[in-house]
């Protein structure tokens, strides 16, 4: 009897290929976030502080700002971790719930920028070729970050791969606003909303549709090894 039932077994399991191991969360949490802040502190050091951060003591609207950048870009790493291995559904809850606070603070924000145009600062224009320029800036900070989120997720098991590497990439875009918002020195409210604050609304689509083929490719040869 034992003997069928081991034949039985080898017949069912020819062909299998070997379990691969996802890396622990915490483990790609933590590289993530070291590759995050390392390439921000490469960026301030590169670009500089502007004069609005040089006192450190820029007024309540860019603290509003940062907060909703920052708020966003934690919950999005956090539910594209989660999202990207099946059981992390608290994790996923709580990324998403940051995500829509921090979206909450930055439209804030935002109003509170516009706001001062009736008070006689610059408005400027919504588009130029420093708005291309800090909002490749916002992208070239997220791409270490948000391309290791991504090779977690072609090596996982997401339920909706598409909007696991957009909660990624869209909140580590909001992460790598804060250098850009912290260096350039432009004084124009539509610059600073549309370029800097909601970069992610701009900059993070554009770059989640690069990454998104990037995962494409990985799970494609993954299927095929």
């Amino acid at each position: 009897m034992s003997r069928s039932t081991d034949s039985l077994i080898r017949e069912l399991s020819r062909g299998l290929q070997p379990v691969r191991r996802v890396p622990p969360l915490h483990r790609v949490a933590a590289l993530a976030a070291a590759l995050a802040l390392a390439t921000a502190a490469i960026a301030l050091v590169t670009w500089g502080l502007n004069e609005t951060f040089r006192g450190l003591n820029p007024e309540p609207r860019y603290w509003v700002a940062i907060a909703g950048l920052l708020s966003f870009a934690a919950g999005g790493a956090a539910a594209a971790l989660g999202s990207t291995v099946p059981g992390n559904d608290p994790l996923i809850r709580g990324g998403v719930a940051a995500m829509v606070a921090g979206a909450m603070l930055t439209l804030l924000g935002s109003a509170l920028f516009l706001a001062r145009i009736s008070a006689g600062e610059p408005a400027g224009s919504f588009w130029s070729a420093l708005s291309l320029v800090c909002l490749g800036r916002s992208s070239l900070v997220a791409i270490p970050a948000a391309a290791l989120l991504t090779l977690f997720a072609a090596r996982g098991f997401p339920h909706r791969p598409w909007l696991t590497v957009g909660f990624g990439t869209l909140g580590l875009v909001a992460f790598g606003a804060l250098p850009v918002t912290m260096s350039c020195g432009s004084e124009s409210i539509f610059h600073i909303v549309f370029a800097h604050v909601l970069a992610p609304a701009t900059a993070g689509l554009g770059l989640w549709a690069v990454l998104w083929l990037l995962y494409a490719l990985l799970r494609s040869r993954r299927e095929q090894s």
